[in-house]
């Protein structure tokens, strides 16, 4: 009869924390969704980000000696041994803004 009435108590106990933490994140979650697309933004940072990231018409190709030897992966950590050759590495796509691919 004692455990019967404990683990009663108890389940109600759970289901009311459960549902009081879920309020919560639900409060969080709306006021971050607020904050998000509420938000205003004025003309001239609209303008700004269009006018910075126009592509540019010049094109450019920046010395490769030596970069593929460089990328060549001799083996993989928790990997087993292979027969080819295997490279990695990145594209730089814009050397004054550092965006590399």
């Amino acid at each position: 009869m004692k455990a019967s009435i404990f683990f009663l108590s108890f389940l109600c106990i759970s289901c009311y924390v459960t549902l009081s933490v879920s309020a919560k994140q639900g409060d969080a979650l709306k006021r971050l969704h607020n904050a998000k697309f509420l938000r205003k933004t004025s003309e001239d940072d609209v303008v700004n980000v269009y006018t910075t990231s126009l592509p540019s018409n010049e094109v450019r190709v920046l010395p490769q000696e030596k970069l593929k030897e460089k990328d060549r992966i001799v083996k993989l950590p928790g990997q087993p041994n292979v027969t080819f050759t295997q490279y990695g590495g990145y594209v730089t796509v814009n050397e004054q803004d550092v965006i590399e691919l």
